[in-house]
Parts: C-alpha cells; sequence; structure tokens
C-alpha cells in the first residue's frame, strides 16, 4: 500500500497507519481514543489483534477508551467501567462480566443484557429466602444478610437461565414474545405469568413466538 495516497486508504487500513505512527518512536505509553469505531467487522477484529500484539511486543502501558464492550472485552487486561462520568467498577473482564458491583455495569457489560428482576429477601425458620418468581428460594451467602426484609435485584445473565426440565425443585413457566438465532446460537425474549420479561441464550432452532417453556 505503499503507493498509495492516506486518501486513497480505506478506514481500517488509515487505523493500522494511524497505530503504527503512534507506536513506531517506542513511547513510554499508548493512549487509544475509540481506535476501532467505524470500521468494518473483518478489519476490527485485525486491528483488535494488532493492538494486542503491539502491546505485548514493545511492553507498552496501553490505555484503550472506548463505548464499544466488546472491543473492551476482546483486548483488555483491566476495565474500568464509567457511566455518566462516575467509574463505577474497574476489574479483569471475567470478574467484570461475572461479578459486576452495580446494576448499570451488569446491565452495560455483556450483550444481551443481564437480567434483572426484582425480588423479596425474607428470613424464613433462620435461612435467607428469596421470594422469586413465586418461588421461595434458599440463597446461602453471608454477604445477603444486611439485605433480609428488603426489596433487592437479583441479576442471572441469559446464559445462566436454562430451558427445559426444572431439575432443582422449582420452574418457571414462560411464553416466548420474540426469539432470534445468529452465530450458532438462539437468543429468546419471554415473559413470566408474574409479569417479568427474560432474556435467555440457548443452543437448538429459535421456538416460535407464542410457544411454552419452562426456565
Amino acid at each position: 500500500l505503499l503507493d498509495r495516497r492516506p486518501g486513497d486508504l480505506s478506514a481500517g487500513e488509515q487505523r493500522t497507519v494511524q497505530l503504527a505512527r503512534a507506536s513506531v518512536a517506542s513511547p513510554a505509553a499508548l493512549l487509544l481514543d475509540e481506535p476501532l469505531a467505524f470500521i468494518d467487522s473483518l478489519a476490527r477484529r485485525r486491528l483488535r489483534d494488532d493492538i494486542v500484539r503491539i502491546h505485548r511486543m514493545l511492553g507498552l502501558t496501553t490505555v484503550l477508551v472506548t463505548a464499544d464492550q466488546h472491543d473492551a472485552l476482546a483486548v483488555s487486561d483491566r476495565i474500568a467501567v464509567l457511566v455518566d462520568g462516575h467509574l463505577h467498577q474497574v476489574g479483569t473482564p471475567e470478574g467484570i462480566y461475572r461479578t459486576p458491583l452495580t446494576a448499570s455495569v451488569a446491565t452495560f457489560v455483556g450483550e444481551p443484557a443481564m437480567n434483572l428482576v426484582e425480588a423479596r429477601l425474607e428470613r424464613e425458620t433462620g435461612q435467607p429466602v428469596l421470594h422469586l418468581f413465586g418461588h421461595r428460594i434458599p440463597v446461602w451467602s453471608p454477604l445477603l444478610e444486611p439485605y433480609v426484609g428488603r426489596s433487592v435485584l437479583v441479576g442471572v445473565r441469559p446464559e445462566d437461565l436454562d430451558p427445559g426440565d426444572a431439575v432443582i425443585g422449582w420452574r418457571v413457566d414462560v411464553v416466548v414474545r420474540r426469539a432470534t438465532r445468529s452465530a450458532g446460537r438462539t437468543t429468546a425474549i419471554v415473559g413470566t405469568e408474574h409479569g417479568q420479561v427474560l432474556r435467555v441464550i440457548q443452543d437448538g432452532p429459535a421456538p416460535p413466538k407464542g410457544s411454552a417453556a419452562v426456565l
């Protein structure tokens, strides 16, 4: 591509040149502001790999600013989540995804977003119990003690809701509102008899709208 002018390069090629230009002088740190915005998916994947490769090859501290969670999860060792200018959480990609500290982080990181369902936490015969989906579900965590007798938000990732026969002593009957299949998986929007709307990820074909299922 050396015989081309900058304006003749594609958006992805221009970003690659910008990345090379920023790193060629071996700076102490590399600051990347939305480097993957407005380029096609193939060029995006290639440039992600380039960023990681250059970061490791040169041993540079690299700070990447992005509004796209996929980019952050794909290239980062650690992530800082800013919501409306406030720092909500700092951690590894896996930690941010699995143990979000706030509802804002829970719904921002992950696609589809984490399901957040209102429930009531009570103590029955000495045991904290969640009143959720019309069931009484025992829970065993000392972290929940301050919330006994209060309303709480229960977060469940869509891939952790397992469609099929209930095997843990309780079941949730749902009706499929919409389902789409993409990249080898089905994402379904389902409604419970208690009015909650949940997102579910499953294998297999997309179920028809209006069909019944069990979680």
